[in-house]
């Protein structure tokens, strides 16, 4: 399988080593970066990719266009570039194009996703590719899964989550007595914080993660209000100690109703399956008319998830195409 990798951040490298520990990895034939790439139409070497991954070094070769790239024989293409709203549009237009010479795409960016999914989408039906979304989607919980085949011949009346594993690990730290700061630099050497991390902390990672859920179950662009999203930054330690004595315990919770998307903390006590989401795992609640409550629970964050979430999207695809 010929792939593309366009961004060589984190994830990128996270998904480089997952594939190197593969028996059979797929064939890389070009990393791109903002300003430079590697390429090379025989798959790059898988000991220069070893080399590389021990000791990154700047790419020297000069980017190519999209339209010279798309003349290669990709069968996957891997959109892993950092969540930027500054950048939605233009990646959103590389994307299309993408899409149209009928190549499948893989996301770990939400950005374009959040600009418009649905174009994408109509898009991808129309050349009959597929979207692997689970590294938009909360990554190793399978939250589309859920939303999607979970919720066939139901009608979704209310969402709730716990998306953002980086601010429930900050939250369980204060419990513990440990200031924000330092639970987020913790967070951070562990790889489970975003290298923009103010997008999890005043909540607009989980906002942009339940919007795109909502957006996929209902088949059409769900956006948020900035006034409705609101953080964990100005939560004090004496408070969420003086719950904890209580015996409660604050998450802090996307959620989707009357297609408004909000999210806020919120206090749970114990006998609420959200207060057991420990360190950095995840959560997703659906409400539905036909189907009941339906709650899932799990998928810790880090590098190494989101790489085995993207591997699994291509396992999907691969297993849908045949490719």
């Amino acid at each position: 399988m010929n792939i593309v990798i366009n961004g060589c951040g984190q994830v990128a490298r996270a998904l480089l080593h997952h594939w190197m520990g593969l028996k059979e990895a797929p064939k890389i034939l070009l990393l791109r970066n903002s300003t430079h790439q590697l390429s090379d139409d025989r798959g790059l070497n898988e000991k220069f990719l070893t080399k590389y991954l021990e000791n990154p070094q700047p790419f020297t070769q000069p980017l190519q266009s999209m339209e010279k790239i798309l003349q290669k024989p990709i069968d996957m293409w891997f959109e892993l570039t950092p969540t930027d709203l500054k950048t939605a549009k233009k990646i959103h237009s590389d994307i299309s194009k993408v899409l149209d010479r009928g190549i499948p795409v893989v996301f770990a960016n939400k950005a374009p996703l959040l600009y418009d999914y649905i174009s994408l989408k109509e898009l991808a039906d129309a050349r009959n590719v597929h979207l692997g979304l689970s590294g938009v989607l909360g990554a190793s919980l399978p939250s589309y899964a859920l939303g999607h085949y979970g919720t066939m011949g139901a009608q979704v009346l209310s969402m709730e989550g716990i998306l953002n594993g980086t601010s429930n690990f900050i939250l369980e730290k204060m419990e513990e007595g440990v200031c924000l700061e330092e639970a987020l630099a913790i967070a951070q050497e562990l790889g489970i914080a975003e290298n923009n991390w103010a997008y999890d902390v005043d909540g607009f990672d989980s906002a942009i993660k339940m919007s795109l859920l909502a957006s996929v179950i209902l088949n059409k662009n769900m956006g948020f209000e900035n006034k409705n999203i609101q953080g964990i930054r100005d939560l004090s330690l004496e408070k969420i100690q003086s719950l904890k004595s209580q015996g409660k315990k604050i998450k802090l919770v996307s959620s989707f109703e009357k297609d408004i998307v909000r999210v806020a903390p919120r206090i749970y006590e114990m006998k609420d399956l959200f207060y057991h989401v420990q360190g950095s795992d995840k959560a997703l609640r659906i409400n539905t008319d036909k189907l009941s409550d339906m709650t899932l629970i799990g998928g810790k964050s880090g590098l190494n998830e989101v790489a085995a979430s993207l591997h699994r999207d291509l396992l999907w695809i691969k297993e849908l195409t045949g490719v």
